[in-house]
């Protein structure tokens, strides 16, 4: 029997994290998020611009997702997105014991 060893937290069934609602747990989902692998690209100058289409389409001043609110800033949460969407994994949970196993 093998496991799962996603690190992403999985959306519940039918739910749509977007940026323009401020559910910050779980990874976006919503239909058109950039995903690239920078390994297959291969000209320096693509991969800016591959990176730059991200963070037009992250849109970090107009996303409900990364307003800050209650004295809290949501930076971590476009770090994590960003890096999300160019298939790279950056913590931002703690792991108990439990769910180490």
């Amino acid at each position: 029997m093998s496991k799962d060893f996603t690190v992403h937290m999985q959306p519940i069934n039918g739910h749509v994290h977007s940026r323009n609602r401020s559910n910050r747990a779980y990874p976006l989902n919503e239909s058109g998020i950039p995903k690239l692998d920078l390994r297959s690209i291969t000209s320096i100058e693509d991969k800016h611009i591959a990176i730059y289409e991200i963070i037009r389409w992250l849109d970090v001043e107009n996303s409900k997702r990364y307003e800050p609110s209650d004295g809290k800033t949501y930076c971590n949460i476009y770090a994590y997105d960003f890096a999300y969407c160019l298939g790279l994994f950056i913590p931002r949970i703690w792991w108990t014991p439990k769910a180490k196993l």
